[in-house]
């Protein structure tokens, strides 16, 4: 459940509230502040996958008059989202501009904003590993990738003993390692950033970057790893006064009686070849592509030989391939040898001809030690439920509704002048 201001959590669940959105950020030397006189609609979504863990990723539609100060908002610029209420506020997200469209009479604006993964599309190459646990590795990823992180210490099985590439692609490997820790992993602000402006603002308000007396909102973010299970709830949702539908979902095709982990570990210590690429490089290329070592099973690459000196322009590992591609600033040609070793992990893991389909089977090479791991969220039945609309709910909070704890894994929050809800997410229970 996300921080607020003054009286924000106690005037969100008024009958009379008087709710508005705004849309902050630095142009220049100034910060803008766009206020629902302003944006016609807003519609925010935030969801994780359905499982044992996963990263949230976020993304809102924001429909403005087009005006001198909405003109200035372009693909790759951050805006914070705030909703404020009462005399208080709440930060809803830190977010990136991915899209802008203008009408052709230029009155109104279209903007598509997305959180820092799904905007950031880089393929960075990830750091390498060797005989390292799977939560080393994970923060050797975070700070290689230049991300301040927090790690609660309830995430499940911190102590997976090996950590190495699943893919050369973040996300990718980011998801497999948040399921093995049974957690999501998010961003979020590193300080809270209230909106301290007149109380009355008008449509637009702008003011100097230096100027005393308010606080200004902050692009200072971090990765936060926390678990992803039923907890105590944080809050409890007034059936009368903030509930306008809920349901169990009719289909629940992901829902099991039972799940089963599959292991993962090395079979042998020693190092075995993996595979060699040979090409022959041009002179005075760069970025020259040799080619492909595919791996054929799982493995866990360790490293690399190479026959001469390698001037390297840019590759990706995993636990599947690695590809390379040199650089050769010479005027020869020059006969380029690489092989790879490693450990093979495929002929250890523990497979399973169960094909009932009430049994979910999870297989991630990352998980390769026994932990209890929280499998409700397979076992527990869908729900969906329509609210008023509460900014301060996050992914991954329980919360508690009538008689049902419901975990939330996606919420979609509407604004029209006013402020509505959809949230779905797992019903728990008395069994599981």
């Amino acid at each position: 459940m996300l921080p607020c201001t003054e009286d924000f959590a106690t005037a969100i669940k008024q009958t009379g509230r008087d709710i508005n959105v705004v849309i902050a950020y630095q142009n220049d030397d100034s910060y803008i502040f766009l206020q629902k006189d302003n944006i016609q609609s807003l519609t925010y979504n935030s969801k994780v996958n359905k499982g044992l863990g996963g990263v949230v990723r976020k993304v809102a539609d924001i429909k403005a008059i087009y005006n001198e100060y909405t003109a200035n908002l372009i693909k790759g610029m951050a805006i914070n989202l705030y909703y404020k209420c009462g005399t208080g506020n709440c930060k809803k997200a830190l977010l990136y501009i991915n899209q802008v469209k203008v009408n052709k009479a230029k009155t109104l604006i279209t903007i598509e904003a997305l959180d820092y993964f799904s905007y950031d599309q880089t393929n960075k190459a990830l750091p390498i590993m060797k005989n390292v646990d799977l939560i080393t590795y994970e923060k050797t990823i975070f700070t290689a990738l230049g991300y301040k992180y927090l790690i609660d210490s309830d995430v499940v099985n911190t102590e997976l003993s090996l950590g190495y590439p699943k893919s050369g692609k973040v996300l990718e490997t980011l998801e497999a390692i948040a399921e093995a820790n049974n957690a999501v992993i998010d961003f979020e602000d590193i300080i809270i950033y209230g909106l301290k402006l007149p109380f009355n603002l008008p449509t637009t308000f702008s003011v100097p970057v230096n100027t005393e007396g308010y606080i200004y909102p902050g692009n200072d973010i971090q990765l936060h790893v926390k678990k992803l299970a039923f907890s105590v709830p944080v809050d409890v949702i007034d059936e009368d006064m903030e509930l306008i539908d809920f349901e169990l979902d009719d289909d629940n095709s992901d829902q099991y009686n039972e799940v089963r982990i599959n292991l993962f570990f090395p079979s042998s210590s020693v190092q075995k070849s993996l595979g060699k690429v040979t090409a022959t490089v041009p002179g005075s290329v760069t970025d020259y592509n040799i080619g492909t070592i595919d791996f054929g099973n799982t493995m866990i690459p360790q490293l690399c030989v190479f026959n001469d000196m390698v001037d390297f322009a840019d590759y990706s590992i995993g636990s599947d391939s690695f590809t390379l591609s040199v650089n050769n600033s010479g005027v020869l040609a020059q006969n380029f040898e690489a092989e790879m070793y490693g450990l093979d992990i495929s002929e250890a893991t523990l497979k399973d001809t169960n094909t009932d389909s009430n049994v979910k089977q999870i297989s991630n090479m990352y998980v390769q030690s026994a932990a209890v791991y929280d499998t409700r969220i397979f076992k527990s039945p869908n729900c969906t439920m329509k609210t008023f609309g509460n900014p301060l709910y996050e992914v991954g909070d329980t919360l508690q509704v009538g008689d049902k704890q419901v975990l939330i894994l996606e919420e979609n929050i509407s604004f029209n002048g006013g402020l509505k809800a959809t949230m779905k997410g797992v019903v728990k229970l008395e069994t599981n």
